[in-house]
């Protein structure tokens, strides 16, 4: 069964974290997989959008539909939008919505619903409560305004982890699945050290460098990490931190107050956002990938550290950490300060090493976590949508000719 497959996420640019690379893969690959795949979305791309992933997209046959965004950015609206859905909306076997409270999740959900066309719901961790803390009166109102209606009349919802299901502070699905993101891990190089990341920003060869690639918000951790290596400083001499990624506003005091305090400002390194060889070059100066999440729901950066051939270092607060610890290449902690002090002191000293090789564990992020594997299986689940929404329109059209 091939599929024409809409997915619709508010905006692309590699600042919103995880769910932009999510997206563009999940497309990508099913498009590979032979199904027809059309991302709509907001027009405007933020600097340093991860081009690579647009031409591959592109490549593999699939379309990018941007739409002018109006309004401030978490409304994101746009009104072509609607006019595109009456021209060409039920050119589409299914679509996928990523995402939560933005206006094009909920004009497609509600288009779908009239025209009876199934949808799916991917919330990428947006309904954990770390994540609506932060708005959790906003987010009440929007819930009980219209967002519970959206979410709670998909035909499928879908979680990256048992984990996510559990936590999900809007338990109203009739129906969900659980299958976890992937990586393209035959698109991360196999090499050594470069040592130009660390030539850069001035780290020396002979330094341990212990690197966070990810956004720099609340939910990771930055608080607990900031406070361990501080502690870590104290004691090691020769340790030093990368923070990678772009800064929340939240974030910038704690960030720059440790930027300011004279023992940690000399080992410590912030450099933004890194895309390319840049972040190629990171990950491989790398001694250890510190991913210090209060909560993550997939965590597409801990599993490239992996394939880089970079320990891991990571907490509870990981969905699948059970899995990661699979990988013999991962410490796991739990997500506070004394404990994660605790394992960033056995990596310097030493105390603790991976079980496996690198080229063991790319094997078993292979065989475990590929995107072709990942975007198969949700074919599958895409599949079951779609069969069970026709058969829902024939049992409709055939009590509609009962009664006439």
């Amino acid at each position: 069964m091939t599929l024409k497959i809409a997915h619709v996420i508010s905006g692309l640019s590699p600042e919103s974290g995880g769910p932009t690379i999510a997206v563009l893969e999940i497309a990508r690959w099913q498009c590979l997989l032979g199904h027809s795949c059309t991302i709509l979305t907001a027009a405007e791309r933020k600097a340093g959008a991860p081009i690579d992933l647009f031409d591959l997209f592109h490549k593999a046959g699939g379309s990018l539909t941007e739409f002018p965004a109006l309004g401030p950015e978490k409304i994101r609206y746009m009104p072509q939008l609607k006019d595109y859905l009456r021209r060409r909306g039920r050119d589409f076997d299914l679509y996928v919505l990523h995402g939560s409270y933005q206006y094009p999740t909920y004009t497609v959900a509600r288009f779908c619903r009239s025209e009876k066309i199934p949808y799916i719901f991917t919330p990428h961790g947006s309904l954990d409560p770390a994540v609506r803390n932060k708005h959790r009166l906003r987010n009440r109102m929007v819930d009980f305004t219209y967002h519970d209606r959206v979410i709670g009349n998909a035909d499928a919802w879908h979680f990256t982890s048992r984990e996510e299901r559990a936590a999900c502070e809007r338990p109203i699905w009739t129906n969900s699945f659980i299958e976890p993101l992937g990586i393209d891990v035959g698109r991360i190089p196999r090499r050594s050290r470069s040592e130009r990341f660390r030539k850069k920003y001035g780290i020396p060869e002979e330094a341990i460098l212990l690197t966070f690639l990810s956004r720099i918000t609340r939910k990771k951790g930055i608080d607990i990490l900031l406070d361990a290596f501080r502690r870590i400083v104290a004691t090691s001499p020769n340790v030093f931190l990368a923070l990678c990624g772009p800064v929340d506003p939240d974030m910038r005091g704690l960030v720059e107050a440790a930027q300011r305090a004279p023992d940690v400002a000399v080992r410590l390194t912030v450099t933004g956002l890194l895309l390319g060889d840049d972040k190629d070059d990171a990950f491989l100066d790398s001694d250890c990938f510190v991913l210090p999440t209060y909560s993550e729901n997939f965590g597409i950066a801990a599993f490239e550290a992996l394939a880089y051939g970079v320990p891991l270092l990571t907490t509870t607060g990981m969905n699948l950490h059970a899995e990661l610890a699979k990988s013999g290449r991962a410490m796991i902690v739990e997500p506070n300060a004394d404990a994660l002090y605790s394992g960033m002191l056995d990596v310097v000293n030493r105390k603790w090493q991976p079980t496996a090789t690198p080229d063991e564990t790319r094997s078993w992020l292979e065989r475990n976590f590929s995107w072709r594997v990942r975007a198969g299986n949700l074919i599958q689940h895409y599949s079951g949508s779609v069969r069970s929404g026709n058969a829902q329109q024939i049992r409709h059209v055939a009590a509609s000719d009962l009664g006439r």
